[in-house]
């Protein structure tokens, strides 16, 4: 499964598209989605599925910190971190196709026919069931 995040109104350094492939992620991309969202990976699908958007500033969180924009503290750590600092329509998502019953390192790129990086910024693939914009609270 493969998600791809647009971040803009930080800046250059910053600003661009990521994407995500969940079954590329490694265990500290793991206990990022979990030190942000308390998900773990047992239920990161149900979580994702029913629109926790914590796991969407998650996601973004890993693509940041993959990216080098910067560390956990520096992205993620409530109340500093970039992500928390972000307004509405700030964090752009466009989540692919997810299997409610599967396990997420069970969805492979090429089940949801989509293929990307975890790695860098990169133009997003067209084909989701998903998109949006991550609300703040």
């Amino acid at each position: 499964m493969a998600a791809s995040f647009t971040v803009s109104g930080f800046g250059r350094r910053i600003d661009g598209d990521y994407e995500l492939d969940i079954t590329d992620m490694t265990n500290y991309d793991w206990h990022v989605i979990k030190e942000v969202a308390s998900v773990t990976m047992a239920n990161f699908n149900e979580a994702l599925l029913a629109g926790d958007q914590e796991v969407l500033y998650a996601m973004v969180a890993v693509c940041l910190i993959r990216a080098g924009v910067g560390n956990f503290q520096q992205v993620a750590a409530k109340p500093s971190g970039l992500i928390w600092q972000a307004k509405p329509g700030q964090l752009m998502w466009n989540i692919g196709e997810v299997d409610d019953d599967a396990d997420p390192l069970s969805q492979t790129s090429s089940e949801s026919g989509e293929s990307g990086t975890v790695s860098g910024k990169k133009t997003s693939s067209s084909k989701a069931s998903s998109t949006g914009s991550v609300p703040t609270e």
